[in-house]
């Protein structure tokens, strides 16, 4: 390859740019057909997609490291917790205690 680069580098270059412009023409491409797809979800979810995009910027500006983003993941838990907890509590059977043993 370097042989080829020293004896030809006119040809390597444009072999190079050739390759460049066919990489953007997909990047173009990718990035229209993901414009085309947000813009669709738009339309049939808009809170949804506010939401998604706003949980984007939020990770990408780095909130993750801030102590407000442990806050809701404290506050997450409890919610999550809560109605399990209870419907744990509901099953148990009425006439069993926490410390009874049976013999």
């Amino acid at each position: 390859m370097a042989d080829s680069f020293t004896n030809d580098p006119v040809g390597q270059l444009r072999s190079i740019g050739g390759d460049a412009r066919e990489l953007a023409s997909e990047v173009q491409e990718a990035a229209s057909e993901v414009a085309d797809l947000v813009r669709g979800e738009l339309d049939v979810h808009p809170y949804r997609t506010l939401g998604i995009a706003a949980l984007t910027g939020y990770v990408l500006g780095g909130g993750l490291a801030s102590p407000l983003t442990g806050q809701f993941v404290r506050l997450g838990l409890r919610l999550a917790l809560i109605p399990f907890l209870q419907s744990q509590i509901a099953q148990r059977p009425t006439g069993q205690t926490a410390g009874a043993t049976q013999h």
